[in-house]
């Protein structure tokens, strides 16, 4: 019965843990969206990336990633979720 007692308290206590743990704080930074111009992937960056190149997670094609992102438009082209398109030579 003894044992019972404990391990109920010892999972209480790792709930408990885990979820002052996983409590995030309220001044997450915000992601910047944004669309690429080549295949309308949406491309999500944070604010600290502003500024700089990254890559499009569809296409793998480079990206300017501004200051201040344009209003998201709707896609172009339609397209599956998870699909990859293949490079195409320049």
């Amino acid at each position: 019965m003894a044992l019972l007692a404990f391990l109920v308290a010892a999972a209480i206590l790792c709930g408990f843990g885990y979820r002052l743990l996983r409590v995030r704080s309220g001044h997450e930074a915000a992601f910047h969206v944004m669309r690429c111009s080549a295949c309308s992937q949406k491309v999500r960056y944070a604010p600290d990336r502003a500024g700089s190149t990254g890559l499009c997670p569809r296409c793998l094609r480079r990206l300017f990633l501004p200051e201040t992102p344009p209003p998201l438009s709707k896609p172009i082209l339609p397209c599956r979720v998870g699909e990859r398109l293949s490079r195409k030579s320049a």
